[in-house]
């Protein structure tokens, strides 16, 4: 069987097997709920799913991108823990984190033992302003 490095411009084919240590999950996700609720569920299911959030940027209080990585075999892990927050993840999202699942079962101690890093985007759907985050004047 060929094994070939996971890029988003290899076609799905099933005589191949994909590599997950060069895989990269990007998830978009939408909630009416608490951001700040949301953030922390959010954190915790990556934690609970065997991974680790390694950096974030927010974006006022429309919107925040959590970076993340878990071992490949956890994936399957990851989505539970994902479904359990009740973020309305896209169908597309959806897709990925099953297919990603799927394969994460296939694989080996070794190769579950690789990383998948991956992108978490939430959108948040409120009322509120947006909030002003007050920059400090840089001496000089």
């Amino acid at each position: 069987m060929k094994v070939v490095e996971e890029h988003s411009y290899v076609p799905v084919n099933p005589g191949v097997r994909y590599k997950m240590s060069s895989a990269f999950l990007r998830l978009n996700g939408i909630t009416r709920r608490d951001r700040h609720e949301m953030i922390s569920r959010v954190t915790q299911a990556v934690l609970k799913g065997g991974g680790f959030v390694v950096d974030f940027h927010m974006f006022s209080n429309r919107s925040i991108c959590l970076n993340f990585e878990v071992a490949a075999g956890k994936v399957g892990r990851l989505r539970e823990a994902i479904a359990e927050t009740g973020l309305g993840l896209t169908e597309e999202s959806r897709a990925r984190l099953a297919e990603a699942g799927e394969r994460a079962e296939q694989l080996s101690a070794e190769e579950g033992a690789s990383e998948v890093t991956g992108t978490l985007e939430i959108t948040f759907i409120h009322d509120e302003p947006d909030l002003r985050i007050a920059v400090p004047p840089i001496p000089g």
